[in-house]
C-alpha cells in the first residue's frame, strides 16, 4: 500500500528504498516478485539508477520465470535494454521472451522492440519483423506505428516504390474519410504528417517530383511539429526545383524562407541553399550561384557541405572568366581540405584556371599533378644510358628506372651491363622498391662477379638480409663484400668501415659476442679518423657489458665518451646509452661516487628524454643508496618511476618499497608495492619483469608478516590474511620463481598460525 501511495505521489527514490529494504528482509515467497517488479519500476523512473533497472526486472524472471509478472518483467528489461542503447542485450530479452511466453499478451510489443532495435542496424531484417507485426496483429494499437517503421526501413534501402505501396492505402483511406477501422488509417496528425513525408520523398527519388509535392505539401498542413518536419519541408523545396511546375523558382525560394523561419536551427538550411546554388549553376545563372555557395561558407563554417561549396563557387567564378576569385577559392580548398575527395579536382580546377589567368607554370604544376596521378600505368620514355644517368642526378627515379630497365631488354651485348644492372638497383631503391632492387644486385653478381660494382651490390644484399633478420646470410655476404673491395679505393674504404661495423652488429644480433668484438675492434684499430670509430668504442664496450665485464665495459664506455660527445654523426641515443651503461657497470662494481657523476648530465641535459632520464634517476638513487644517502636515494628513485620504462619503472618503485620497508613505513612500502601490480600485472611483460612482480607481491606479504607479532588481536587477524593472500598471489601467479619456495614455507607456517 505504501509503495503504491510512494509510486502515485511520483517519490519513485522512497518507493526504492522502500522494495529494496523489504526484499533485503527476505519476505515471504508470495510478495517477493511484486517487491521485485516495483523496485525495478523505482529504479527505472530514477535518472541516476535507470541503467540499473533492466538487471532488476531480470531478476524478477530469473527467480519467479512462472510468475504472472515474470512476461511483463521481461518485456520491460528488453524495452529498457533498447531505451539504453544495450541492443545485444535486448535482442537477447526478446529472443528469451518468444521462446518462454510465446502467447503471452505482450508478444507483439516484444517484435516491435525487435524491429525497432533491428532497424538501427540491418534494415533488411527490420522490414521482415515489422511486415510480420503488421500482417500477424491487424487490430493492434500499434499496427500504424509498425506500418511506418515498416516504410521507413524500405526507404532506407532504396525500396521506393516498395515504401509508396505501403503507405498508400493507409493514407488514402484516412484521406477519404473512411469509417473502416482505424488501424487501416492514419489518424493521429504526426504519423499521418510522417507517412506523408516518406510518400512525398519516394516519390522524389523515382523522379517523380511533380507527383511528390502535394504529398509534402499534406505533411507540412497536417502537423509541422513533427521531429523531421525541416526534412520535409528541404524536400518540397527541392521537389519544387526537379519539377516541370511554373514558377518553381519562386515557390523553392518561398520554401527556404519558410525553412529559415521555422527552423532557425536546423543544419538542413545550408543544405537548402546548396541545392539552390546547384539549380542556378545548372541553369547558367552563376552570379546567383556564386552568392548561395559563398554564403554558405560565410554563414556555415562547421558544415560538412563547405569543401562542395569552395569547389562550386570557384567553377561559377570561372564560368564568368573571373579567374583571380576561382583561383583563391580553388586554392582554399586545397590549403583547408588537403584529403578531401575534391581536393584533386580542385587542383585540375585551378590549373584551368591558372591557364586562364596567365600563370602557365602553376597551371602546368597544377595539371601535371591531376594527369600523372589518373593514369592506370606508368608513361614510356625513350631509353639510353646517358639519359638515364642525367636522371639520376636529377633524382627523377621513375624516369631512371625505365631508362635501365629499357637498356637491359634492348642492350644484351654491352660490356656496361653490369652498370645498368647497378644504376637499375639505386632506381628502385630509390623508389621504395626495395626487393626489385635486391634482385638487380643479386643479378649484378651472378653475372658480374669482378664487376668494380660487385662489392658495394654484396653490401647491399648483406644489409637487406640483415633488415630480414637473415644474419647468417648477412655474415657472410658482407664478408664477401669485405674481401672484394679494394682498400686503397676511397669509396671502397668507406664500403669497409661501414662493412667491419655491420659485421659486427650481425655477430651481436647472433649473439656471437667475441666474433661481434674482433670487427669492432679491427674498425677502430683500421679506421681511427673513421666516421664510424665512435660507434666501434660503443659497440666494444657492450660487448663487455652483455658479457657482464663491468670492469672492462667500464674502461671503454669511460674512453668513448669524450670521443663520442665530440663526434658529429653518432645518434644521440648512442651518446646517452654510453653515459647509462658506463654508470650501470659502475654502480655493479660498487663504484657509487663514479656511477653517480657519469649520469648526473643525463638529468641535466633537458634534450634527453624522459624515458631516458627516469634510466639515470634510477641509477644515481642506486648510487646514493650504496653511499649511504638513503633519502638522497629515495629522491632519485621517485624522478626514475616517472616517465621510464617498464624495466625501470618496476625496479623504482620496489626500491621505494624497500626504502619504506627498511624504515617500517610499512602501508607506504605496501602502496609502492601494489603499485607495481596494478601497473603491469595483466599485461605482457618479460621475464625480469615478472620476476620483479613476484617480488612486490613478497614484500606485500613480508610488510603484513613482519607487524603480527606487535599487533593487537583485530589488527593481526587482518595482517595474517592479507600476508596470506600475497603469498598465495605469488605462488599462483609465479610458481616457478626463486621466491615461490619460500612463499610457500611461509604460508604453510601462517596457516598454522591462524589454526
Amino acid at each position: 500500500m505504501l509503495l503504491n501511495l510512494y509510486f502515485q505521489a511520483d517519490a519513485n527514490e522512497k518507493a526504492f528504498r522502500l522494495a529494496d529494504e523489504t526484499i533485503g528482509r527476505e519476505p515471504p515467497t508470495s510478495v517477493l516478485p511484486a517487491l521485485l517488479n516495483a523496485r525495478a519500476d523505482a529504479a527505472w523512473r530514477i535518472e541516476s539508477r535507470r541503467s540499473d533497472s533492466p538487471e532488476l526486472f531480470m531478476q524478477l524472471v530469473t527467480q519467479f520465470p512462472n510468475h504472472s509478472l515474470a512476461p511483463s518483467a521481461l518485456y520491460n528489461a528488453a524495452f529498457a535494454w533498447f531505451q539504453l542503447n544495450q541492443i545485444d542485450k535486448a535482442l537477447t530479452a526478446v529472443e528469451r521472451f518468444q521462446k518462454d511466453y510465446p502467447q503471452q499478451e505482450l508478444i507483439a510489443d516484444v517484435g516491435e522492440i525487435k524491429a525497432d532495435a533491428l532497424l538501427l542496424s540491418d534494415e533488411v531484417a527490420a522490414e521482415t519483423e515489422y511486415a510480420a507485426l503488421v500482417d500477424q496483429y491487424p487490430l493492434h494499437g500499434k499496427r500504424n506505428r509498425w506500418r511506418l517503421r515498416l516504410a521507413v526501413a524500405q526507404f532506407f534501402q532504396e525500396k521506393y516504390q516498395a515504401t509508396i505501396d505501403t503507405l498508400s492505402p493507409a493514407v488514402n483511406t484516412t484521406a477519404a474519410g473512411s469509417d473502416s477501422d482505424p488501424t487501416d488509417s492514419f489518424s493521429d496528425p504526426k504519423q499521418r504528417a510522417e507517412a506523408l513525408h516518406w510518400l512525398g520523398s519516394s516519390y522524389f527519388f523515382l523522379d517523380q517530383a511533380d507527383q511528390a509535392i502535394p504529398f509534402l505539401q499534406q505533411s507540412l498542413q497536417t502537423e509541422v511539429t513533427w521531429s523531421s518536419s525541416d526534412e520535409t519541408r528541404l524536400m518540397l523545396l527541392r521537389s519544387y526545383l526537379k519539377s516541370d511546375q511554373e514558377a518553381k523558382e519562386r515557390k523553392s525560394l518561398e520554401q527556404f524562407e519558410l525553412l529559415k523561419n521555422q527552423f532557425p536551427e536546423s543544419p538542413l538550411i545550408a543544405k537548402a541553399q546548396f541545392f539552390l546554388g546547384d539549380y542556378a549553376y545548372q541553369t547558367a545563372d552563376y552570379t546567383a550561384a556564386v552568392d548561395y555557395f559563398q554564403g554558405i561558407v560565410e554563414q556555415y563554417p562547421q558544415s560538412e557541405l563547405i569543401p562542395a561549396a569552395l569547389y562550386n563557387a570557384a567553377w561559377s567564378y570561372l564560368k564568368q572568366d573571373k579567374t583571380s576569385e576561382a583561383n583563391q577559392l580553388f586554392s582554399e580548398l586545397l590549403s583547408s581540405f588537403p584529403d578531401h575527395e575534391l581536393a584533386l579536382e580542385a587542383q585540375a580546377g585551378r590549373g584551368v584556371a591558372s591557364r586562364k589567368g596567365g600563370d602557365m607554370q602553376r597551371s602546368i604544376e597544377d595539371l601535371r599533378a591531376f594527369v600523372n596521378r589518373r593514369p592506370a600505368g606508368e608513361e614510356k620514355f625513350k631509353a639510353s644510358f646517358e639519359l638515364g644517368l642525367a636522371y639520376v642526378a636529377n633524382e627523377d627515379w621513375n624516369n631512371a628506372r625505365q631508362v635501365f630497365q629499357q637498356l637491359l631488354a634492348d642492350d644484351t651485348a654491352s660490356d656496361r651491363r653490369d652498370a645498368y644492372y647497378y644504376e637499375l638497383a639505386w632506381a628502385l631503391r630509390k623508389l621504395d622498391q626495395s626487393q626489385q632492387s635486391m634482385k638487380q644486385f643479386a643479378t649484378l653478381v651472378e653475372e658480374f662477379p669482378q664487376s668494380v660494382y660487385a662489392a658495394e651490390s654484396l653490401f647491399h644484399l648483406a644489409s637487406d638480409a640483415y633488415e630480414q633478420d637473415e644474419f647468417d646470410t648477412a655474415i657472410q655476404r658482407y664478408q664477401q663484400a669485405i674481401e672484394l673491395a679494394n682498400p686503397e679505393s676511397a669509396g671502397n674504404a668507406a664500403l669497409i668501415e661501414k662493412g667491419l661495423y655491420k659485421l659486427g652488429w650481425a655477430f651481436f644480433k647472433q649473439n656471437q659476442f667475441e666474433k661481434a668484438h674482433e670487427q669492432f675492434r679491427e674498425l677502430s684499430e683500421r679506421y681511427p679518423d673513421g666516421s664510424l670509430f665512435a660507434d666501434a668504442l660503443f659497440m666494444t664496450a657492450e660487448m663487455f657489458y652483455q658479457q657482464q665485464q663491468y670492469a672492462a665495459a667500464l674502461e671503454v664506455y669511460q674512453q668513448a665518451i669524450p670521443v663520442i660527445e665530440q663526434s658529429g654523426t653518432v645518434d644521440s641515443r648512442v651518446k646517452i646509452i654510453n653515459r647509462l651503461h658506463a654508470a650501470q657497470s659502475a654502480n655493479q662494481l660498487d663504484q657509487f661516487e663514479l656511477a653517480q657523476e657519469l649520469a648526473q648530465p643525463l638529468v641535466e641535459d633537458d634534450e634527453v628524454s624522459s624515458f631516458y632520464q627516469a634510466d639515470a634517476w634510477l641509477e644515481i638513487g642506486n648510487a646514493r643508496q650504496g653511499l649511504g644517502q638513503p633519502q638522497q636515494a629515495l629522491i632519485a628513485w621517485q624522478d626514475a618511476k616517472r616517465g621510464g620504462g617498464e624495466k625501470t619503472s618496476v625496479r623504482a618503485r620496489c626500491s621505494i618499497g624497500d626504502h619504506h620497508f627498511a624504515n617500517k613505513d610499512f602501508d607506504a612500502a605496501i602502496d609502492e608495492f601494489k603499485e607495481v601490480n596494478y601497473q603491469f600485472t595483466g599485461k605482457e611483460t618479460t621475464a625480469e619483469t615478472k620476476a620483479w612482480l613476484a617480488y612486490a607481491l613478497y614484500e606485500i606479504a613480508r610488510c603484513h608478516y613482519v607487524q603480527i607479532r606487535d599487533a593487537s588481536i583485530e589488527q593481526r587477524s587482518e595482517l595474517i590474511r592479507e600476508s596470506i593472500r600475497h603469498f598465495e598471489l605469488l605462488i599462483d601467479r609465479y610458481p616457478e620463481d626463486r621466491l615461490a619456495a619460500e612463499a610457500q614455507r611461509q604460508l604453510d607456517s601462517l596457516l598454522k598460525l591462524r589454526r
